[in-house]
């Protein structure tokens, strides 16, 4: 009986460590819900700003009534272009978390780089390497114009010039994996003609222009034809087009990329037909949207997907990316104030101002998204997009 007992008493404990081993929550394997994983997002905003340079801000006055009063304000000062979820979990406590990268820009002056920086820096290298693979790519709404004045004979050449333009711009952008190029509609000029020829197009988030105008011919290449001999017929006079190109983020005013250049549209001659722009010229084109077109890669390669709220609802909104950026079905976003957010995050209840949503419907320029967590009739025009998907 006593070796009976011994060996109840021993087996006892191995019985309740495995009974509390099966009863124990599995919290690593439960989902998180929409609001869980919002949550999470909001933690890891908080626990970035914390890290970064902070800017307190305090003023006492005195009232009517002579009581003293006080006011502060935190400010931070991290520098967010962009986020991106790697996974969610849950921590030994239950509580949600997010594995977050932060795309930050440069510290402040005098102050050293934290961790999103140092993050940032080391991406910005990565991030420029040719044909590395992208969640997704920039959309860019495109205007080709012309202004100025042009004989009658010289508009054919010009507008033939258009043309091989946004040709070739449409198979370089067909080769980018960083951008996607879509041409605009005409400017209107009245309010009636920006309804009537609005398009999606118009909304995307980088606007491209590019402007094709008279230029005028140097006083050193004149005199040459003077040599010519008499006997000889003249080649047809080139014309000569200054092009001014310049690309700006949607809603702002300053370009992130703009130069322009001269180019001469040397005509072939034609007999009975109107004049053809030359191989050489062709070339001459294709070599300049080429440049500019390396030139475009390098400025967005390391720059994060704009995408704005054009419209709001009850439980949805619209963003201004498509498909063409590689937007899914499926696919969550997180929305907020980018005039509040990543500054302001530690002022009271800014990170409350935040939404998590899904893609509902996706066309060429847009999605459809439907709101899951977060106050969604604070949701406003204008308001940011961020991906908030980890498969992406």
């Amino acid at each position: 009986m006593n070796h009976l007992a011994l060996r109840s008493r021993v087996a006892m404990p191995g019985c309740v460590l495995a009974l509390a081993l099966l009863c124990a929550p599995s919290w690593g394997q439960t989902p998180l819900s929409p609001e869980e994983r919002l949550e999470a997002i909001r933690h890891s905003l908080l626990q970035a700003a914390m890290e970064g340079p902070m800017q307190v801000r305090a003023t006492s006055w005195i009232d009517a009534q002579g009581v003293l009063r006080d006011s502060s304000s935190f400010q931070s000062g991290m520098q967010v272009r962009g986020v991106k979820v790697l996974s969610y979990s849950r921590d030994a406590q239950g509580k949600p978390t997010a594995d977050m990268r932060w795309l930050a820009g440069a510290s402040q002056a005098g102050t050293a780089p934290n961790l999103a920086t140092r993050t940032a820096a080391k991406g910005a290298s990565a991030c420029a390497a040719v044909g590395r693979e992208r969640p997704f790519r920039h959309q860019i709404g495109i205007q080709v114009s012309t202004q100025g004045n042009w004989p009658v004979d010289e508009v054919p050449m010009v507008q033939a010039a258009r043309e091989l333009l946004l040709r070739d711009w449409q198979m370089a952008s067909d080769a980018s994996p960083v951008w996607r190029l879509t041409e605009r509609s005409r400017e209107a000029g009245s309010s009636y003609e920006k309804v009537l020829l609005a398009s999606s197009a118009d909304e995307i988030p980088w606007q491209a222009n590019l402007r094709l105008s008279p230029a005028v011919a140097s006083e050193a290449a004149t005199p040459l034809k003077k040599f010519r001999p008499y006997w000889l017929a003249a080649d047809p006079a080139p014309v000569l087009v200054q092009m001014d190109f310049s690309i700006t983020a949607r809603n702002q005013s300053k370009p992130v990329m703009q130069t322009s250049t001269v180019i001469a549209l040397q005509p072939e001659q034609q007999r009975w037909a109107a004049p053809r722009v030359s191989e050489v010229t062709r070339e001459l084109i294709e070599a300049q949207v080429q440049g500019w077109a390396q030139e475009l890669m390098q400025q967005l390669a390391c720059e994060p997907l704009r995408a704005e709220v054009i419209m709001t609802g009850k439980q949805e909104a619209r963003i201004n990316a498509g498909a063409l950026a590689g937007v899914r079905v499926g696919d969550e976003w997180l929305l907020a104030d980018a005039k509040r957010l990543p500054r302001q995050v530690l002022e009271p209840g800014a990170t409350g101002q935040t939404v998590l949503a899904r893609v509902q419907a996706v066309s060429a320029h847009h999605a459809e998204l439907q709101l899951l967590a977060g106050p969604s009739d604070s949701v406003a025009l204008q308001w940011r997009a961020w991906s908030a998907d980890p498969t992406k």
